[in-house]
């Protein structure tokens, strides 16, 4: 192996790639090599499939009709001679793919001899001296056959010319060999590569330039004479040509699969010699073994290309990959620099775009002049990657290269590719069968890439592309070839990809687009346009990004497209109006505030679209006259809106309503909503008597439309607001507002459609927004209305069915506080018993204790209606008359219970607990008895409280406030017929001034409510203290103690057995009030202990809940004042104390009961 270059060919000959078109004394090789122009680009004629900053898909007209008929056909496209191949096992057509003709001139030449069913090796070689059009060289691959068309147009006249020497020819091959790969090396002649690793130059030129085949063996087989197999790490897989360097010599460089990188002086006359030969494999495996492990296994070269534009080295790319899995493939560019015979890796650079496996082709690459811009062409996509120009300082092999991906439709293959070498900038062209010629050019120009050049936006390019230029993929109509989605595998950031869709979406809305123009014949056009490309965008994220941007990122999306909507509808309606004064003043009048003319409004001011229409819609709402007009606009504006939810958001996305915007949806902005129901109170008003018989079925329509519109502007507002965190003060309020709103007005809308002849449309939208109320009054009027009607009652419970089975609970509880609420009780019981356990739930989960006994009486649970009577019974706003039937009635359902059962020790609980509160009852009726001759007959509820107060209120505390306060609250109840509260009760009792009511047991039935009531401990504590005080200061002992001189025994027991204190003491003792009771026993009363001073104030509001802090002061000193009554009998008898317990020896001496045993020391009962 020749390892140094001789001074003619140092290198890569005079700087080996670099001077590829260096002129030679050769006139024939100049003529054949250098002077031949291909027809001239047809650029104008073509048809551009896709655009962007950096690249250009056009395809050429010229398609012949093989290009559409052969099935599965091998090609090539050579961009020196400007023709085409398609080869078939049959024939070959040649074609100049430069021509302006959509079928352009097609040489259809026969394959002779067969190629055993396989097309044949072809390749279009330079035209001979005189002539403009090509040859055309076949190989047999099998065979060895060679036949070489001089010119295709003689040829095809010509026939086989087999009279012409020299045409063809025959290789000798080995036993089993066959020709792999062939490649054109003009002047040399074509180099090809066989099966057993063979390397032979074919020369079809004599030194004269006429035709004449020779062959010559540059390598010879790198198998065994025992096998023909050969390792495919060792067969060649791309040639590439250098420069010509002399007479019939060029200079040319080949790799194999494994690496094996060679360059040889490939020569006419069979003086062909390797000069260069290094096995890089290692080399490049060794480089990047870190970082990727896997490629120690099985990185394999796939291609390479010759960087000719290079200055003053010898630098080449080269393109390998290595799997990573069954389905992944990683892609790593080499670019490698050649320096006297050691090779140095410049940079590693991995491809982003692409990761899929490669199938039966080996991905291609080539990189044009000028050299910007490598192309990697696999079976249907071509990636695009930065390439190096210059060598002056060390690249960086961590800063990311400008790099994009051209996919192509699922149905199209690419069979071949080819550097465009007429173009100043880089190109290259593609046989897409069934499609035609593709060309590719890239505009990433030699002076735009430097270190510091910023990325290209992959994503929003690819997004503008499709919009603009492509066709959806789910249309059958599609044309255009290029598929515009990202691959799947493409590794792009989310916030990149959600970034670019809405800057996409953002510039076509505002005009900023540089796809778009910047007019139209009209503004609706323009408007037209804008809908229609943020149509496809929206379905384009649909496709390719579904899963890959948030939710609130296509809501975001479907927003734009809303609005390009709006104001599209917006226009044409207002275009209508022209002849309206009053509404262009309106509409030009707001225009004004925003923008300087209306077409800025509608091309580059729709951002601020919402905040237009609520102040055009509030002035619409307060204009006379124009209620027709308001109505339509309103329609017009956001109708759409409704229907792009509906079509896009629910239909495309199948967003749900939990999916929530991040930002406040922008047609419910301000206070829309509210001047958008304003114009639909005139507008109905207006038509609500039904006068319009020319308008009927316009009103209605416009109707129906302004109420679907405000249901779901409310139903939005307060998802929304619903959905934020933390929610402010203000936030809340907004809810609340818009809640109260809503519920104030829904009903509203949909009897308002019911009126305009829309029932069908009112219940569908109240079913749609769930408006549960309105459906319930609805259903039920029709219920009524039908109930002669058997068939139609069937089937409005049939509706009512639907609705039940659809919303469940939460319809049936409407219904239910409907029925309570229209007392329709009848219907409530017995209108749907197939729902019965949603009507059980309902008075489970809801306080209504005073009709739903009525259900556990009818189920035959009469412990359940026992309980819930008793429960009712208890809460103080109910009527005397209605508590004492409550308690009746549970009485019984209490005794019923018992009575089904053997032994129920609840039932009978219960109805202890009954029979307690009839007691209570009857206390309450015992009060009723006392005053009712004091009641005033006038109706003045003030006037017979105070009248009262002045006739019965003990006179110790008619100067009180705390406590006259707390009697005239029980009063002002009792007269109002109101049940008491058991602390209303015992005030009223202790309170009454005995001597007027002639009743010296109002202290006994306070005591006896104290034993039965269920009061907090506290409470009873303080109640039990009360009552013993204001019993004691009902009597009058001044009279007592002053009579007691000079009076016999008899007189004084007499006296002392008609106060207060005795007849109390004594029923205590009789109904036995000392037993505990309810956790609590009520004691004796010990004066000593009673005048106690409290500790601690602020358990007086155990009793006294109305109290305010500050007036707890002010009962502290009336309890004081009370407690200094007291004492002041202590001035009369110091002996009173004793004088008391002596009472109380009597009264349980003469109770009549089973006498106690009492500690007269601290008055406690010891039994």
């Amino acid at each position: 192996m020749t390892t140094g270059f001789s001074p003619k060919i140092s290198g890569f000959s005079a700087r080996g790639f670099v001077t590829d078109n260096i002129a030679t004394t050769n006139s024939e090789t100049h003529n054949k090599d250098h002077d031949f122009k291909p027809a001239s680009k047809t650029i104008n004629a073509s048809i551009e499939l896709t655009r962007n900053a950096k690249y250009i898909v056009s395809k050429l007209p010229a398609t012949p009709l093989a290009l559409k008929s052969l099935s599965d056909p091998n090609g090539l496209i050579d961009g020196n001679t400007s023709y085409g191949l398609l080869i078939s096992n049959e024939s070959i057509y040649t074609w100049n793919y430069n021509s302006v003709d959509g079928v352009p001139n097609t040489v259809q030449l026969p394959v002779i001899p067969s190629n055993n069913g396989f097309p044949p090796i072809a390749l279009l070689v330079l035209p001979s001296a005189g002539s403009v059009e090509p040859g055309v060289i076949s190989i047999n691959s099998h065979t060895g056959h060679v036949r070489f068309y001089e010119n295709i147009s003689n040829a095809s006249s010509i026939g086989l010319l087999k009279q012409h020497k020299g045409i063809d020819y025959l290789i000798k091959l080995y036993d089993k060999e066959f020709i792999t790969f062939a490649e054109a090396i003009e002047p040399a002649g074509i180099i090809f590569t066989t099966s057993t690793g063979r390397l032979i130059l074919l020369s079809f030129r004599d030194a004269a330039g006429k035709p004449h085949i020779t062959t010559s063996e540059i390598s010879g087989r790198k198998t065994s004479f025992f096998s023909s197999y050969l390792h495919p790490s060792k067969q060649i897989i791309s040639i590439k040509a250098g420069p010509t360097v002399a007479q019939g010599e060029r200079i040319v460089a080949t790799i194999t699969t494994g690496g094996n990188f060679q360059i040889w002086a490939c020569a006419r006359d069979g003086q062909s010699r390797e000069i260069y030969q290094h096995e890089i494999l290692d080399l490049l495996i060794n480089h990047i073994k870190e970082l990727y492990p896997a490629a120690q296994y099985g990185l394999e070269v796939l291609d390479f290309a010759l960087l000719k534009d290079v200055k003053d080295a010898d630098v080449f790319l080269v393109l390998t990959s290595f799997q990573t899995s069954d389905n992944e493939s990683v892609y790593v560019l080499f670019t490698i620099k050649k320096e006297q015979e050691v090779l140095l890796i410049h940079s590693v650079y991995r491809l982003n775009t692409i990761s899929e496996p490669y199938g039966e082709r080996k991905p291609s690459l080539h990189v044009p002049s000028p050299g910007t811009t490598a192309f990697i062409v696999f079976e249907n996509t071509v990636v695009l990657v930065e390439a190096i120009v210059k060598l002056e300082k060390q690249i960086s092999n961590h800063r990311r290269k400008w790099e994009d991906i051209i996919s192509f439709r699922s149905d199209i293959s690419i069979i071949a590719s080819s550097n465009d070498s007429e173009t100043t900038i880089p190109a290259i062209n593609l046989i897409a069968p069934k499609v035609g010629i593709l060309r590719i050019e890239s505009l990433n120009h030699v002076e735009e890439i430097d270190e510091q050049q910023t990325v290209s936006p992959v994503v929003k390019s690819h997004i503008e592309q499709a919009v603009f230029y492509g066709e959806l993929v789910h249309q059958q109509e599609e044309t255009n070839p290029i598929e515009f989605g990202l691959p799947e595998n493409f590794n792009i950031e989310q916030s990149e990809i959600e970034n670019d869709v809405l800057e996409v979406a953002e510039e076509i809305l505002l005009s900023k687009s540089s796809y778009l123009p910047p007019r139209l014949s009209g503004l609706e056009s323009h408007l037209e346009l804008r809908k229609e490309k943020l149509e496809k965008l929206v379905e384009y994220a649909s496709i390719n990004f579904h899963n890959k941007i948030r939710n609130e990122v296509k809501i975001s999306l479907i927003f734009t497209l809303e609005k390009i909507t709006s104001a599209l509808n917006l226009f044409k309606i207002i275009t209508a109006y022209e002849s309206n004064a009053k509404v262009v003043s309106i509409f030009d009048q707001t225009v004004k505030e925003f923008f300087s003319n209306n077409p800025e409004l509608l091309l580059s001011g729709l951002d601020k679209l919402e905040i237009f229409l609520s102040k055009f819609l509030e002035r619409l709402s307060k204009a006379k006259g124009l209620e027709d007009a308001s109505a339509e606009i309103v329609k017009a504006a956001y109708s759409s809106i409704l229907e792009v939810e509906k079509q896009y958001r629910y239909g495309l996305f199948n967003l749900s309503l939990d999916d929530i915007s991040k930002d406040l949806p922008w047609f419910v902005h301000g206070q829309t909503y509210i001047y958008i129901d304003d114009i639909f109170q005139n507008y109905t008003n207006k038509y609500r008597d039904g006068q319009f018989s020319n308008q009927k079925s316009i009103s209605s329509e416009i109707t129906i439309g302004l109420a679907e519109i405000l249901f779901y502007q409310l139903q939005q507002r307060i998802l929304w607001y619903n959905s934020t965190s933390p929610k402010t003060r203000e936030i809340t309020d907004i809810i609340n507002n818009d809640k109260a709103f809503y519920n104030a007005k829904s009903g509203i809308w949909t009897k308002t459609l019911v009126l305009f002849n829309a029932k069908t449309e009112a219940l569908a939208i109240s079913e749609t927004y769930e408006d549960l109320k309105s459906l319930v009054e609805i259903s039920d009027e029709d219920r009524e209305n039908a109930s002669s009607n058997d068939e139609e009652l069937d089937r409005i419970n049939l509706r009512f069915d639907h609705y039940f089975n659809k919303f469940g609970y939460p319809f049936a509880e409407t219904l239910y506080n409907y029925y309570i609420h229209t007392s329709k009780y009848q219907a409530l019981f017995f209108g749907f018993k197939q729902y019965n356990s949603y009507l059980q739930r309902f008075f489970a989960e809801n306080d209504h204790g005073k009709i739903s006994w009525i259900e556990d009486i009818l189920n035959g649970d009469f412990s359940k209606a026992s309980k819930v009577l008793l429960s009712v019974s208890n809460k103080n706003d109910e009527s005397q008359s209605n508590r004492q039937l409550q308690l009746s009635i549970a009485k019984l359902s209490a005794i019923a219970s018992i009575d089904e059962s053997s032994i129920d020790h609840e039932s009978q609980d219960i109805l202890q607990d009954i029979q307690e509160e009839l007691d209570l009852s009857e206390a309450q009726d015992a009060i009723w008895e006392q005053i009712k001759e004091f009641i005033r007959s006038d109706s003045d509820p003030l006037a017979q409280v105070d009248s009262i107060v002045k006739d019965l209120l003990n006179p110790i505390y008619k100067s009180s406030s705390i406590f006259k306060n707390s009697f005239e609250r029980a009063l002002s109840r009792l007269l109002s017929y109101k049940s008491l509260s058991i602390n209303e009760i015992i005030d009223i009792f202790t309170l009454l001034n005995s001597s007027k009511t002639s009743t010296k047991l109002n202290g006994y039935y306070a005591l006896k409510v104290l034993h039965l009531s269920n009061l907090s401990y506290l409470e009873k504590c303080i109640n039990e203290t009360l009552i013993w005080k204001r019993v004691i200061l009902s009597d009058d002992w001044v009279r007592i103690f002053n009579n007691e001189e000079n009076k016999s025994d008899e007189y004084i027991k007499e006296l002392n057995e008609q106060t207060v204190l005795y007849q109390t003491l004594l029923n205590f003792f009789r109904d036995e009030l000392y037993i505990l009771n309810n956790d609590y026993s009520i004691s004796l009363p010990d004066i000593k202990k009673l005048i106690l001073p409290i500790s601690q104030p602020d358990n007086l509001l155990e009793k006294y809940k109305f109290l305010s802090s500050t007036e707890v002061n002010e009962l502290l000193e009336e309890i004081q004042t009370e407690n200094q009554e007291i004492l002041e009998i202590f001035t009369l008898t110091s002996e009173f104390d004793q004088w008391i317990k002596a009472l109380i020896g009597t009264a349980n001496e003469n109770s009549g009961v089973k006498k106690v045993i009492i500690n007269y020391n601290d008055l406690s009962i010891q039994n």
